[in-house]
C-alpha cells in the first residue's frame, strides 16, 4: 500500500507540474526560457495570517519537466519588504515533495511577507520562476497592527522606492528587469499585460465538481469530535494528492482575489513584458547570465541540479579585474579532529563547484587555493549565497488581504497565552545524517601523539628536530624550508609537503611555525609522494592544536569561509486528543487550525476518505480548505464551512469547490492568475505540446540546451594513493589476469564510484594500481578506503573484486583481501588472485642475466554460508565440500550424485553453490 501511495503522488505531482507549469512564456517574442526551465514549484501552506511566534506549515510541489526526478532538496525563504531573508531553511524532497513547518521569529513587525521556494537548478533563470506565497505576520505586542496593514500606509508595510523602469539592481552582466505582483484583484488564466494568452479569460462557474466535502452536521460543540468526508468525483481510476486545511475562516484571506486554489497555494508574479523585450536574440549563455541572481559570477556561471547532495558554487577571480582564473584548485576542509579535504578545479570562467554530503552540515566550511597551482597573486575566492534575492517584493494589499481587527485581537492574546502555558502542538524530530567523512589517506604513515609528555619545545622546527625524524626545517632569512623523508627509502621528497591544522588546509610551514608544543596535541605524518585525486601532495604535515589555533594562523593565499546550513528535520501538526480524560481536564486549547494534513491521497483504490479531528475551545466559523492535483495534471480545490458553538445543530454545508479546466477558471479557486503553474505548456515556436509531451515523453532536446542533470564529472573526487612501482626482479606475472592496464571503476567505502581509471591488480602484493594520466605514474590505491572493484577479466568479462574480511590458517592470518566475486547468492564465492613465491632463479633479458624471485598464482577460493561461516581451500574437490556440511554429508553427497556434479573447476564451484542454496532453502 506504501509503494502504491509513492506511486500516486509522484504521478499526480509530475502530470500537474507538466501540464501547468510553463504558461507564462505563451506567445512571448524572443528566447523561450521555458525550454531550460526543467523544473517548476508549487506552494501550500495552512493558513494566510499568522502571529509571529506561530509556525507556518507547508507542502512543496516539485516536478521536472521532462520526466526526470526532481531535484532532492528545496530551498523555502522568507523575506520582507525590504528584501531581507528573514527565515530560510533547506528542505528534503521525497516522493517529489518537501513538507514540513517554518517558524516565525517572536520578534516579526507587523507586515506583509513573502514565501519564495526554488530549486538550485531553478536558480539558473530569472526569479520570476520561483514559486512565491505573501503571507502576513503580525507581531503580537503591536497595538496598531491593522491600522499599519491597511492600504495606502506608509509605514511599516509601504512599499520600498520604486525602480526605474521596474528593474532589479544590475550587475556586471547588465540591468536585469523584474516583475511585480499585481495590486488589484484578477481572475481567470491570464491577466500579463501584453495579453500573452490567446483562450478565453471567464470569471464563471466550474464546469464540474471534482471533489465533494460532506459533513454531517455543520454546527459542532467545543472539544468535539467532528468528521468530514472528501469524495472524489473524478472520472473512475483517476488519483489525486491534497492538501487539508481546517481553521478559523478568518485566517484565510479572499479567495477570490488571492492565490487561488482556496487560497493557500502559489503564485507567481506576473512577467514584464520588457524583460524579453531586451535579450531578443540573445545566446544561451547570455540568458543564462542574466538570470544570475544575488550573484558577482560572469556570465557563463551555472548551477547544478541537486541530486545527491547540496551543490556549493563558488567562483576564484582576480580581485583587480574581475576576470575568472581558470584552472585553479580550490580547496575545502572543516575543522575536525581528522584529515578531511574536497578539492575542485575552475572552468574558464573560474567558476567551481562542491557537492556535499551530511558530514558537513552545521560546520563552517573553509576555502582556499592549492599552493601548487602558481594562481595569481591577486585571486579572491567568492562564495555563492543561495539565499539571496534580487527580485523586489510588492505586496498585493488591500482590505481582501488582511484580517480583521477582531481576528487579530483575539490571535494575539491566543498566541501569547500558549507561550505562557508552554502550549505546542508541533512535533519535530531532526534528520539522521548518513555523511562520510572526504578523507584524504585511511591512515598516517607515523603520529605523534600527546606532546605535553614531552619537554617543552619552542617552535615547530624544535619540535621536528628533537621529534620528527622524517620531516627537516631550515631556516632561511625570515622564512622556512621543510622536506621529508619517502618512507622505506633513504631519500627525501623533492618538494615541500602540504600542512593541515586542525583539519584546514594551511598551505605551506610559515603560518605554522611558531607554534610550540603546548598549542600542538597531535602530529600526523605522511610521507609518501601521495596522490589525491588530481593533486600530488609531495608528503603531509597534519598538526592538531589543543585549541582552536585554526583561527589564529594567517594561511598564505586567498581564503574564503561559510556555514553550512543543515537540511531541515521533520515537522508536522499533532493537535491533541480529547478523547483522553487527562487531555479533556488540561489546559485550555485555543487553536485556530484545528486539522492539517498535507498529504491526502483519494485514488481508485480508495475514492473517498474521512478526516478526524477535535475541536477545540474557540467557537465561530471554521474553513476546510482542500486544494492539489489529480492524476491528469487538473489542479483542484474546494472549501466547506461549519461552525463551532455551544447550540449544536444539524444542516447542509456552505462548500465552494472549483476546478482548474485550462482557458477557464473559477473566480471561486482554482488557479488564478500570475500563478506558479498555469495551465499550459508552449514550444519555443509557440505551438503547443503533443501528447505524447504532454503524457511525460520529454520532447527532443535542443542542441543549445544545458545538460543540468550531467553533472557527476564536476564532482569526482577520484582515487588516493602513494605514487610508486610495484616490485622489481620478480621472474614471472605478478598481475592478475595480466599486466595490462584496463578501463575499469572503483567504489569507495563512502559509496562514491569512480569510473573510467586505467587499473590492474596487483595480486603479488593483493593491492589495485592505477595509472594516471595525467604524467603516467602508477599509484598504489590506498586499500583501506576501497569496497570493491571492477576490471575485465580473463574471457573480457566483468571481474568484481571485493575487499573481504577472512581469518583462515590457509591465509596466514591474512584479514582483508581482495577476493574475485565468482557467485553472489545466500552462499557467496570469492577467488583470491594471489600471488607467491616459489624460490630464487635467473632471468636473461638480452645479454644481461638477472637474479629473482620466482612468482607463480596460487589461488584460494571462499565459500561464505549463509550463517556467515567461512571455508576456505586451495583445490575444488567434492570432498571438500563435503567437509563443510558434516551434519548433512550423505545427504548432500546424494544431491551431487543425482546432479552429476563432481566439482573440479570455478565454474563447478558456482554451479554446485546454485544446487546447495536450493537445498538449504528446503
Amino acid at each position: 500500500m506504501r509503494m502504491m501511495h509513492r506511486f500516486y503522488i509522484m504521478s499526480i505531482l509530475l502530470c500537474a507540474l507538466l501540464n501547468h507549469g510553463i504558461l507564462v512564456l505563451a506567445g512571448v517574442a524572443g528566447p523561450d526560457h521555458g525550454q531550460y526551465r526543467a523544473e517548476t514549484i508549487n506552494i501550500h501552506t495552512d493558513r494566510d495570517f499568522y502571529i509571529a511566534g506561530e509556525r507556518v506549515y507547508f507542502r512543496l510541489d516539485i516536478s521536472n519537466r521532462y520526466g526526470a526526478p526532481a531535484s532532492s532538496i528545496a530551498y523555502l525563504v522568507i523575506r520582507n519588504q525590504r528584501n531581507e531573508v528573514i527565515e530560510r531553511a533547506s528542505l528534503i524532497v521525497k516522493d517529489n515533495m518537501a513538507k514540513g513547518s517554518i517558524y516565525l521569529p517572536d520578534t516579526l513587525s507587523t507586515s506583509y511577507y513573502q514565501l519564495v521556494a526554488f530549486t538550485n537548478l531553478m536558480r539558473n533563470f530569472p526569479e520570476e520562476y520561483y514559486a512565491f506565497k505573501q503571507i502576513v505576520a503580525i507581531n503580537r505586542f503591536d497595538d496598531t497592527a491593522y491600522e499599519s496593514l491597511l492600504p495606502g500606509n506608509n509605514g511599516r508595510t509601504g512599499h520600498p522606492p520604486d525602480n526605474p523602469g521596474n528593474k532589479g539592481p544590475a550587475d556586471d552582466a547588465g540591468d536585469i528587469p523584474y516583475s511585480r505582483a499585481k495590486t488589484e484583484p484578477t481572475s481567470g488564466s491570464s491577466s500579463d499585460p501584453g495579453d500573452r494568452f490567446s483562450g478565453d479569460k471567464t470569471t464563471g462557474s466550474p464546469s464540474n465538481e471534482p471533489l465533494r466535502i460532506s459533513m454531517p452536521v455543520t454546527t459542532a460543540g467545543t472539544r468535539e469530535m467532528f468528521e468530514l468526508e472528501i469524495e472524489s468525483l473524478l472520472p473512475e481510476g483517476t488519483p489525486a494528492i491534497l492538501t487539508v486545511s481546517v481553521a478559523q475562516s478568518s485566517s484565510f484571506a479572499d479567495s477570490q482575489s488571492n492565490y487561488g486554489a482556496g487560497g493557500s497555494d502559489s503564485r507567481v508574479p506576473d512577467r514584464n513584458p520588457g524583460i524579453n523585450a531586451g535579450t531578443t536574440g540573445a545566446s544561451t549563455t547570455e540568458i543564462t547570465g542574466t538570470a544570475i541572481a544575488g550573484s558577482r559570477f560572469a556570465v557563463s556561471s551555472r548551477f547544478f541540479k541537486e541530486t545527491n547532495g547540496p551543490v556549493l558554487t563558488g567562483r576564484v577571480q582576480n580581485r583587480i579585474n574581475g576576470e575568472g582564473i581558470p584552472g585553479a584548485t580550490v580547496i575545502l576542509s572543516v575543522t575536525d579532529t581528522t584529515l578531511n579535504l574536497l578539492y575542485a578545479i575552475t572552468d574558464n570562467n573560474g567558476t567551481f563547484h562542491f557537492r556535499l554530503n551530511d558530514y558537513h552540515d552545521g560546520r563552517e566550511l573553509w576555502f582556499s587555493l592549492y599552493n601548487g597551482d602558481n594562481s595569481s597573486d591577486n585571486a579572491e575566492i567568492l562564495i555563492d549565497n543561495r539565499y539571496s534575492l534580487r527580485s523586489p517584493f510588492i505586496p498585493e494589499t488591500g482590505r481582501h488581504m488582511i484580517p480583521g481587527r477582531e481576528h487579530i485581537l483575539a490571535s494575539r492574546d491566543i498566541v501569547r497565552v500558549n507561550k505562557t502555558l508552554g502550549i505546542d502542538h508541533n512535533l519535530h524530530r531532526e534528520r539522521a545524517g548518513h555523511g562520510y567523512r572526504p578523507v584524504i589517506y585511511s591512515a598516517p604513515a607515523y603520529t605523534l601523539e600527546t606532546m605535553r609528555e614531552y619537554e617543552y619545545l619552542e617552535n615547530l622546527q624544535e619540535i621536528a628536530r628533537e621529534l620528527l625524524p622524517f620531516l627537516r626545517i631550515r631556516r632561511q632569512g625570515d622564512l622556512y624550508t621543510s622536506t621529508m623523508m619517502l618512507r622505506y627509502e633513504d631519500t627525501y621528497l623533492q618538494d615541500t609537503p602540504a600542512y593541515f591544522i586542525d583539519g584546514i588546509y594551511a598551505g605551506d610551514l610559515n603560518s605554522l611555525v611558531h607554534l610550540d608544543s603546548d598549542a600542538i596535541e597531535r602530529i600526523e605524518l605522511h610521507n609518501y609522494n601521495w596522490r589525491h585525486g588530481n593533486i600530488l601532495f609531495p608528503g603531509i604535515v597534519a598538526l592538531f592544536s589543543t585549541g582552536r589555533q585554526y583561527r589564529e594562523i594567517e594561511v598564505a593565499g586567498p581564503t574564503a569561509t561559510t556555514f553550512q546550513r543543515p537540511a531541515a528535520g521533520y515537522s508536522s501538526y499533532d493537535p491533541p486528543d480529547h478523547a483522553k480524560v487527562e487531555m479533556r481536564r488540561s489546559r485550555p486549547d485555543f487553536r485556530q487550525l484545528l486539522f492539517w494534513d498535507p498529504v491526502f491521497i483519494i485514488g481508485p483504490e480508495q475514492p473517498k476518505r474521512t478526516a478526524k479531528f477535535f475541536t477545540g475551545d474557540l467557537k465561530g466559523e471554521f474553513t476546510v480548505k482542500v486544494s492539489g492535483s489529480t492524476g491528469n495534471g487538473k489542479l483542484i480545490s474546494q472549501e466547506a464551512r461549519f461552525v463551532v458553538s455551544d447550540d449544536k445543530n444539524t444542516g447542509t454545508p456552505n462548500s465552494r469547490n472549483s476546478m482548474n479546466n485550462g482557458p477557464g477558471d473559477s473566480r471561486d479557486g482554482g488557479l488564478q492568475p500570475g500563478n506558479a503553474m498555469p495551465p499550459a505548456l508552449n514550444t519555443p515556436e509557440g505551438s503547443p505540446l503533443t501528447a505524447e509531451e504532454r503524457d511525460g515523453t520529454p520532447p527532443v532536446t535542443p542542441a543549445n540546451e544545458i545538460d543540468f542533470d550531467d553533472t557527476e564529472r564536476f564532482f569526482e573526487q577520484g582515487l588516493s594513493g602513494r605514487v610508486t612501482n610495484p616490485p622489481r626482479r620478480l621472474i614471472g606475472n605478478q598481475h592478475y589476469p595480466d599486466e595490462e592496464w584496463h578501463r575499469g571503476s572503483v567504489v569507495l567505502n563512502s559509496g562514491t564510484e569512480v569510473k573510467g581509471k586505467l587499473l590492474r591488480y596487483n595480486g603479488y602484493l593483493d593491492g589495485l594500481f592505477w595509472l594516471y594520466e595525467g604524467d603516467y605514474q602508477q599509484v598504489q590505491v590506498d586499500r583501506d578506503m576501497i569496497k570493491e572493484f571492477r576490471i575485465p577479466g580473463p574471457a573480457g568479462q566483468l571481474s568484481v573484486y571485493r575487499k573481504i574480511s577472512v581469518n583462515a590458517p590457509v591465509l596466514a592470518g591474512t584479514d582483508d583481501i581482495f577476493g574475485e566475486l565468482l557467485h553472489d547468492g545466500d552462499i557467496s564465492v570469492y577467488a583470491w588472485r594471489r600471488i607467491i613465491e616459489t624460490g630464487r632463479g635467473d632471468q636473461r633479458i638480452g645479454e644481461i642475466i638477472y637474479g629473482g624471485m620466482r612468482i607463480k598464482p596460487a589461488h584460494i577460493y571462499i565459500i561464505r554460508l549463509p550463517d556467515e561461516t567461512v571455508h576456505t581451500t586451495r583445490r575444488i574437490s567434492r570432498r571438500r565440500i563435503l567437509d563443510m556440511f558434516p551434519e548433512n554429508r550423505r545427504e548432500i553427497r546424494r544431491l551431487l550424485r543425482e546432479h552429476r556434479m563432481r566439482p573440479v573447476t570455478e565454474q563447478d564451484l558456482v554451479e554446485t553453490a546454485v544446487i546447495l542454496e536450493d537445498y538449504l532453502k528446503e
